[in-house]
């Protein structure tokens, strides 16, 4: 972690950036420290907009109370739901598949003949 000052930020904007990919950088006004520069990826930036939106994280503390006072589902319980999705999932894939709705074209055979 290095120091940079507000002028060299000014003047070398562009290699603080790229030394910000390997290091934080804190940025110094008048010798006190007012920020830190941290390389992020676009991923990182989704991810900081998520947690960091009000009404995300309202949604959440909404969410957690409403649990607190009504409880949970047990873990057993979702993964039950989730496998009886999944094979309902596959059973709709085979019924609905273009070989069962229309066999003769897989088998080579023309509807006209």
């Amino acid at each position: 972690m290095r120091f940079a000052g507000i002028k060299e930020l000014k003047h070398s904007t562009m290699d603080i950036l790229k030394e910000s990919e390997n290091e934080d950088i804190i940025i110094t006004a008048y010798g006190k420290p007012v920020a830190i520069l941290h390389h992020i990826t676009e991923e990182d930036l989704t991810d900081y907009h998520r947690e960091n939106d009000p009404v995300f994280k309202t949604r959440i503390e909404e969410a957690y109370t409403e649990y607190l006072v009504k409880g949970g589902v047990p873990a057993d319980a979702i993964m039950k739901k989730l496998v009886k999705n999944d094979v309902e999932q596959k059973r709709f894939e085979v019924i609905f598949s273009p070989s069962v709705l229309f066999p003769t074209m897989f088998l080579g055979l023309s509807c006209h003949e």
